[in-house]
């Protein structure tokens, strides 16, 4: 199996990441969010689901062009979800803050082998992002197809619910098709991550995702306190934000 496979797979990851917030983004400019109102725990929780997505992204994407710096962005990113359980993230004193390596090989465009083709179609390019073919992403929009309602249905059938509970309770159906979207995120880490993964990124392209995998998992088990009716203990919490964060020179801890 060629390398490049890993490759569109790993930007695959980093494409529906970014879909993941611009669906949440879209549903919130262009009707009323059942996720709401603003500043509920419902809410609270839909956004650390998006931070913890974007944590994920900061960590895979470090190093590739117009990278942002992945140690500012996590204190921030892990310390609002810290926050909602009485746990803190901060800088450790003395800390080792990794340096940032720009990607190349088989990660950038400047290489003599022909780059992998994107998995979705030209049209959806957006011109400023043209130059980077691992950030295009599908236009955000409800999907209505049997496959992505089956998953609802499935994903409803785990959490408890009626089969077809989706349909007629509005608010059900927004957080089901989140988790579905959290999930597939999580489904895709594991996959790629057992792929062959050229070299080119430090740390490796293995090694950031089995960083990630622990806060993609956790942005599922959030979207999961809706229907269980439990909160995660801030000990489980602490446990996963701290062991992402050791590599990049936070230190987790209770709020005193």
């Amino acid at each position: 199996m060629s390398a490049y496979e890993g490759v569109r797979g790993y930007v695959g990851i980093l494409r529906d990441l970014r879909l993941t917030q611009e669906r949440r983004s879209h549903a919130r400019r262009t009707a009323d969010d059942p996720v709401a109102p603003e500043g509920s725990p419902r809410w609270k929780r839909d956004c650390q689901v998006a931070v913890l997505h974007r944590a994920c992204r900061r960590i895979l994407e470090d190093g590739f062009p117009d990278s942002y710096n992945v140690v500012s962005t996590l204190k921030r990113s892990l310390g609002f979800v810290a926050q909602q359980y009485g746990v803190r993230v901060e800088y450790k004193e003395g800390g080792d803050f990794p340096d940032t390596v720009s990607a190349t090989g088989a990660w950038t465009r400047n290489h003599s082998e022909v780059p992998p083709a994107v998995p979705w179609p030209d049209r959806e390019r957006r011109p400023y992002e043209a130059f980077r073919w691992w950030a295009l992403i599908d236009h955000p929009g409800e999907r209505r197809d049997p496959e992505h309602l089956t998953a609802v249905a499935d994903e409803a059938e785990r959490q408890g619910l009626p089969r077809g509970a989706a349909d007629a309770d509005p608010v059900a159906h927004a957080l089901l098709v989140r988790l579905v979207h959290a999930r597939d995120v999580l489904t895709e880490i594991s996959a790629v991550g057992q792929l062959p993964l050229p070299l080119g990124l430090t740390p490796s392209a293995s090694e950031r995702l089995a960083r990630v995998r622990p806060l993609a998992e956790l942005a599922v088990d959030v979207l999961q306190e809706e229907f269980a009716g439990d909160r995660l203990r801030p000990d489980e919490v602490m446990s996963t934000l701290g062991g992402v964060g050791q590599w990049y020179g936070l230190i987790v801890h209770h709020s005193r």
